[in-house]
């Protein structure tokens, strides 16, 4: 595959470059071609929106950057897409296990991403041959409901971004952290305040979290005010 380094502040990650997914696309009959090479962000039902890499998913690497004594830790992060959070705390030796509604995002991008992130570049753009055998993580496709039901440990982490934009998604999404997460572990949702064109905001969703779990705790530890604010 070809891949590329990105930076966000100090952190350098590798990913497989867009480019290079959008041609292996081309040259199948996978239902999701038209949707990709067309430009659709999102296809209510058929795709999520995991090729492209969302402001918030950076927003979290760079929060995650500053805590200390997260080495060690089980994490999970759902909602995938390209991993960038996930592949942040991987190369912090974190184990990191992925979701996303799309197994065709985990097998193009997601994996990957993990796998060009078990290895050193020096070069901003370079070809890799992947190798399987250096992954340890695990790859979890299907709806949070499913999803749920097939996790096969809890983690210390949970993290997860832009995934609150449809408000029919936000119980199920938050069922599958509260039954995934250790006790007295932390779950880091970074997400804008509102989704234009979309039915979830960010505030419906902590409402969400409040009405199902009372005994729950809810923080802001990160706002970035824009036209549209963004926080975790």
């Amino acid at each position: 595959v070809h891949g590329e380094l990105i930076r966000i502040g100090e952190t350098v990650l590798a990913k497989r470059q867009f480019a290079d997914v959008k041609y292996e696309l081309s040259m199948t009959e996978d239902a999701l071609e038209d949707h990709i090479l067309s430009h659709n962000d999102v296809v209510k039902g058929v795709y999520e929106g995991g090729f492209k890499t969302w402001e918030c998913a950076n927003d979290l690497v760079n929060y995650l950057s500053a805590i200390n004594g997260l080495e060690g830790m089980q994490v999970l992060e759902l909602g995938c897409g390209t991993g960038i959070p996930g592949l942040y705390l991987m190369k912090r030796g974190c184990q990191v296990d992925f979701q996303d509604y799309n197994h065709q995002v985990l097998e193009w991008i997601t994996l990957p991403n993990v796998l060009l992130n078990s290895q050193d570049w020096q070069e901003d753009e370079f070809e890799a041959e992947l190798d399987l055998t250096q992954t340890q993580s695990k790859f979890y496709s299907g709806d949070w409901s499913f999803v749920n039901q097939v996790l096969e440990h809890q983690y210390d982490i949970i993290l997860t971004s832009e995934t609150i934009y449809e408000r029919q998604n936000h119980e199920p999404l938050f069922r599958c952290i509260q039954s995934s997460l250790k006790p007295g572990g932390r779950c880091y949702i970074a997400a804008k305040q509102i989704y234009f064109g979309c039915t979830g905001t960010l505030n419906q969703f902590i409402q969400t979290i409040k009405e199902l779990d009372p005994e729950g705790r809810v923080e802001t530890v990160f706002s970035h005010q824009e036209t549209v604010t963004r926080e975790i």
